[in-house]
């Protein structure tokens, strides 16, 4: 029988962003034809990557829960916590090490 290994925020948020610092990052996208991803894309990725066996719907409350914590810590109080890490993701003097860096610093945080 396949052991139940709990994947938390924690070890989500640490994937996204090795996954940045593989694949590369990029801005105005979830995923580009390079293969780089943005901090939501690379949340997605490492989420379905740690959890690909679980339902839709409890992968979605994984990847919900690592939204809420980066947005809470980037764009605190804005309504939407997708709409948030997107508009900080895509500022214009963002920069893909400042993603990886603040993914990490969450990860450590919840």
């Amino acid at each position: 029988m396949p052991s139940k290994r709990k994947v938390t925020p924690r070890a989500i948020l640490l994937r996204a962003a090795r996954i940045l610092e593989h694949d590369g990052w990029c801005r105005n996208e979830f995923s580009n034809s390079r293969g780089h991803h943005c901090a939501m894309g690379a949340i997605r990725v490492a989420a379905y990557r740690l959890l690909p066996k679980i339902s839709f719907n409890l992968r979605v409350r994984s990847i919900q829960k690592c939204v809420f914590a980066l947005a809470e810590e980037v764009q605190p109080g804005w309504t939407d916590p997708q709409d948030a890490i997107i508009n900080w993701n895509d500022g214009d003097t963002r920069r893909g090490f400042q993603v990886i860096a603040k993914l990490r610093k969450v990860a450590n945080a919840v």
